[in-house]
C-alpha cells in the first residue's frame, strides 16, 4: 500500500505540479522565461542552453516549488470561498 501511495505522490509532484509551474512561469514573465525540459535536465552542458533563445531558464526543481506553491493557494481560495 505504500508503494502506491508513493507512487501517486511522486506522479504528483513530478507531472501535475511540474506542469502548472510552467504554465505559471510562462504567463507571469510574459514569455521571457521557460522551464527547464527534460532534455536540458539530462545534458552534460546545462550553462549553454539559455544561449539559444536568449530567455531565463528556469531549473525544474524551481519549476516544481512553484507548482506546488500556486496549487496551494489556488487550493486555499477555492475552499475558502465554496464554503
Amino acid at each position: 500500500m505504500g508503494f502506491v501511495i508513493e507512487l501517486i505522490f511522486n506522479f504528483a509532484m513530478e507531472v501535475i505540479m511540474y506542469n502548472i509551474g510552467r504554465a505559471a512561469i510562462f504567463v507571469c514573465s510574459l514569455g521571457n522565461a521557460r522551464a527547464e525540459n527534460l532534455k536540458e535536465m539530462f545534458s552534460n552542458d546545462t550553462w549553454h542552453h539559455d544561449q539559444a533563445d536568449g530567455k531565463i531558464v528556469i531549473p525544474a526543481t524551481a519549476t516544481t516549488v512553484i507548482g506546488v506553491i500556486l496549487f496551494s493557494i489556488s487550493s486555499l481560495l477555492f475552499f475558502t470561498y465554496i464554503n
